[in-house]
């Protein structure tokens, strides 16, 4: 899994203005069959050509993500979106690309869907997603308007609809191995909660691995550091990272990561 960002594959600018801390975020699909898995320019450029064809400024929504799980910044962070009807000026849209309902009945895979995950992490760690957010299919949010829709189709849905919190993503991860491997049951309720937003709590070093790693690996790479794949280890490029991050905040360059770090990299 990786992080491209919108220069990656040469997208436009948007231009619907500034959007504040939002508390829902709109799951989309892109409707397209025969979507890759990999991360292909072209594609999304194609993509965001069809939406510009139809009178948008650029492709319409802030993320995307493919089924080998990496993340693409479309408008990004803090820009209005164009995908979500009555929505837009209160949602972060995130679409998969993928075609999950008939005729093509794609099937989600684990890494899109924790890709999906890492990102309203990050959101929420950044200050653009409220801790009180709500995840919601696209056709939930428009059902009975104007803009009512079958996005993001019948298989992706039920995967992502009630996500209302951050401990329910981190319920959903405790539940799932790395992508490719089987469901297991999730175990029983630890004596302190394992929830997501208690990362900055925590003390990270080389050798540390876990979904906290990965939060703070998409907090580098959204603060132009590169830690390298998005993979929860704690290895020597997350550290070249951190001290480059450390160095430019003014910080002690030792490549550990305690609370001085954490609030350089989500301030």
């Amino acid at each position: 899994m990786a992080f491209y960002p919108r220069s990656a594959w040469g997208g436009r600018n948007p231009s619907a203005g500034p959007l504040g801390r939002v508390g829902l975020i709109a799951i989309h699909h892109t409707a397209a069959s025969n979507a890759p898995a990999a991360f292909d320019a072209n594609r999304w450029k194609a993509l965001e050509a069809g939406e510009v064809s139809r009178g948008y400024a650029s492709l319409a929504y802030h993320f995307g993500v493919n089924h080998g799980g990496d993340q693409i910044e479309i408008r990004g962070w803090g820009q209005k979106g164009a995908a979500t009807g009555g929505h837009n000026s209160d949602s972060v849209a995130i679409v998969y690309d993928g075609y999950f309902h008939p005729p093509f009945n794609d099937e989600p895979t684990e890494a899109a869907i924790n890709a999906i995950a890492d990102l309203i992490v990050v959101g929420v760690f950044l200050g653009w997603v409220d801790p009180g957010f709500v995840v919601q299919p696209h056709g939930v949010l428009t059902a009975g308007t104007q803009w009512s829709s079958a996005c993001p189709g019948d298989n992706l849905r039920p995967r992502v609809k009630g996500w209302g919190s951050i401990e329910a993503i981190a319920q959903y991860k405790l539940q799932v191995v790395p992508p490719g491997g089987p469901v297991v049951p999730a175990p029983g309720p630890p004596a302190t909660p394992r929830c997501v937003n208690t990362c900055s709590q925590r003390v990270l070093k080389q050798g540390s691995s876990g979904v906290c790693v990965k939060t703070l690996q998409n907090l580098l790479i959204a603060r132009g550091f590169n830690p390298g794949p998005v993979d929860g280890k704690f290895g020597s490029s997350v550290k070249r990272a951190v001290v480059c991050a450390q160095g430019a905040n003014g910080l002690v360059t030792d490549g550990i990561v305690g609370p001085a770090t954490w609030g350089a990299l989500g301030a």
